[in-house]
């Protein structure tokens, strides 16, 4: 008897398998990551690599070439990645717009032929409506794709120019900066996704 209740306050006791536990004890509760998170200019000139090295010009002493070809290739990221944070905004847009407000047609049967004309003119209609949404979600579907890939090897590009102005002593002071805001771009080029 004894036993069977050490093993029942044992059962209580014990975590249910499978669940995460919280700080408390409590299940923890999973967030969903979200997506849709719009790609703005402000996260390209925070993350772009040429600015990264350019805040830290004074410890890394850059010389006046060094400094002048960096800030061309960070004005000439910051353009073209504008344009095309702009272009995911108006694609995420065009993913999440509402679908259209279909008429719907009687319930009964149509007794006379205008009722039958009118039917097939009201679902024509609501044809029309449902295909165009369908085209635009499919195309912004596809130009986000396309865009995000586009960033991401703008991206890649603006980081290996970077590197190739550094010295080696430079770029090994830098290297985890890079790294880590390679990460981060990359991670917010997936929120920026929209499934």
């Amino acid at each position: 008897m004894r036993f069977t209740l050490l093993l029942l306050a044992l059962g209580l006791a014990a975590p249910v398998g499978g669940q995460p536990r919280g700080a408390r004890g409590r299940p923890a509760i999973r967030a969903e990551p979200q997506e849709g998170i719009p790609f703005s200019r402000k996260d390209i000139e925070r993350l772009g690599p040429s600015r990264l090295v350019l805040d830290r010009r004074d410890a890394l002493k850059l010389d006046k070439t060094q400094i002048a070809r960096l800030d061309s290739l960070r004005k000439a990221f910051e353009t073209r990645a504008g344009r095309l944070a702009d272009s995911v905004k108006q694609n995420q847009r065009a993913i999440t717009t509402p679908p259209p407000l279909l008429k719907r047609p009687p319930e009964e049967k149509p007794q006379t032929h205008k009722d039958s004309v009118s039917r097939a003119k009201l679902d024509s209609t609501n044809r029309v409506k449902r295909d165009a949404y369908f085209a635009t979600v499919t195309t912004g579907r596809r130009d986000l794709s396309s865009t995000l890939l586009a960033l991401k090897e703008l991206f890649d590009a603006n980081l290996a120019s970077t590197i190739q102005v550094l010295d080696g002593s430079q770029h090994t002071t830098m290297a985890l900066s890079l790294e880590q805001a390679s990460e981060e771009f990359t991670r917010r080029l997936r929120l920026a996704n929209i499934r």
